[in-house]
């Protein structure tokens, strides 16, 4: 049981910087509307994961958490690309 904590702590924490550089990269491409770049990227990353969450079985914690922070891991990698091209 504590094996399956770690990967399930090491899932969730590649999907969130997965998100992270999928918001840089959009507000790198996107340099005028990186906030919703940053939002549209986290929300399709956000639908990919519901999606793979009700096809194949996960960890009710790890839904609830992958659920909620694409959007902000993406809009913090957007934001820290925006503040160095600022």
């Amino acid at each position: 049981l504590e094996q399956q904590a770690k990967q399930g702590h090491r899932v969730l924490g590649s999907w969130m910087i997965g998100a992270f550089t999928g918001g840089l990269v959009g507000a790198f491409v996107s340099k005028l509307a990186w906030k919703n770049t940053a939002i549209i990227v986290g929300a399709i990353m956000a639908l990919g994961a519901i999606v793979n969450m009700t096809l194949i079985h996960h960890p009710t914690r790890l839904m609830i958490v992958a659920s909620i922070g694409y959007v902000p891991m993406a809009y913090f990698g957007a934001k820290l690309i925006h503040n160095r091209n600022t």
